[in-house]
């Protein structure tokens, strides 16, 4: 837009100096007129001028006025392609690149909101989300909008679905998710139960309760709790009970 104006104003500049340049060439062809006055006047007592004095003295203007005259002419000239070109140069270059229409507020507010969101997703189901207000603002309603980045919205959506690719990887037990954390369980590891963990950005100080059971379906005969620090981290639980056992994610606070 800055050097659509520039272009213009070049083309106002150039214009205002060809108006002066022709003023200033109609002013010099109409000073041989006034010179004749100034030229040697012939004596009117014996003969009177013949045509072809008159002619010369009124038709040849100075060596000096002819040199002017040209420069002046070769300039306007110059001065008028290069105000033709401008044009031109210009007339391209707002061709194909139209005004585009502002956001309503409520269209911006949608726009903010549908970036941070896609900014703080941790879960699958938040990147879900995302990806969907996203593809809005990837459609027709959204795309040629002043304010609306292409690139950032395309690349929010390119990785938002490699982190639900991440959060869903293949196992003996599969991941799963509430409204506000996700877990998968791996193998034992040197004594320990492994289990990979996540949790949204809106829980702002989690505590993670495991119970431990003799039966799959028993009671709880000792707890571990633990408090992630990460929103995605592998989690180790220590063994509370001697022999053959079983652990469940028994209770999880959000704040």
């Amino acid at each position: 837009m800055a050097e659509n104006l520039e272009n213009k104003k070049a083309i106002e500049d150039i214009q205002a100096t060809s108006d002066e340049a022709a003023r200033l060439l109609a002013s010099l062809e109409s000073g041989p007129k006034d010179e004749d006055s100034t030229l040697p006047r012939q004596n009117s007592t014996n003969k009177p001028k013949t045509a072809s004095q008159t002619i010369s003295i009124n038709a040849q203007p100075t060596a000096n006025g002819s040199t002017w005259v040209g420069a002046i002419i070769s300039f306007i000239i110059i001065l008028i392609t290069l105000a033709s070109y401008s044009q031109q140069n210009y007339s391209q270059q707002t061709i194909g690149q139209p005004n585009k229409k502002r956001m309503t507020a409520s269209q911006k507010q949608f726009y903010d909101q549908t970036i941070i969101k896609a900014n703080n997703a941790v879960l699958k189901r938040e990147h879900e989300s995302a990806i969907m207000s996203l593809e809005t603002l990837n459609s027709s309603k959204y795309k040629n909008l002043a304010g609306v980045d292409n690139g950032l919205i395309n690349n929010k959506i390119i990785q938002a679905k490699k982190q639900i690719k991440f959060l869903d990887q293949p196992g003996i037990n599969k991941y799963w998710e509430t409204s506000n954390y996700g877990a998968q369980w791996f193998n034992k590891a040197d004594g320990q139960f492994k289990l990979f963990f996540a949790y949204s950005r809106k829980c702002r100080s989690p505590v993670i309760t495991f119970g431990f059971k003799r039966t799959s379906n028993g009671p709880n005969l000792a707890t571990h709790t633990i408090r992630p620090s990460k929103y995605l981290s592998n989690l180790y639980i220590p063994f509370k009970l001697g022999g053959r056992q079983y652990i469940t994610l028994d209770k999880f606070k959000c704040n």
